[in-house]
């Protein structure tokens, strides 16, 4: 058996919405919990679909050309998240 595999943290990746720290929502469903879960040995990683650009032309009127490059490019790093997600013992959605 694998001594790496054995002695690390086990990682739990967070697919959320929005950056951290500006959706009271997610704070409320996942930030809240992470210093809990560090804590108790997990390492843990937010990825996030939207960047702060994104978000802070997310509910602003008019913009409809940034919001779907901000989308697109969410989708590109939800892509990205996929291949990071690999190797995490836990994904949390």
């Amino acid at each position: 058996m694998n001594n790496d595999r054995i002695n690390k943290k086990p990682v739990i990746h967070f697919w959320v919405p929005y950056p951290e720290k500006v959706a009271p929502s997610q704070r409320f469903r996942v930030e809240l919990f992470l210093p809990a879960l560090r804590e108790k040995g997990f390492q843990t990683e937010m990825l996030s679909f939207l960047d702060e650009k994104g978000w802070d032309i997310l509910y602003q009127p008019g913009k409809s050309s940034l919001k779907a490059i901000g989308t697109l490019q969410g989708f590109f790093r939800r892509c990205n998240h996929l291949w990071q997600s690999r190797k995490a013992d836990f994904i949390f959605l």
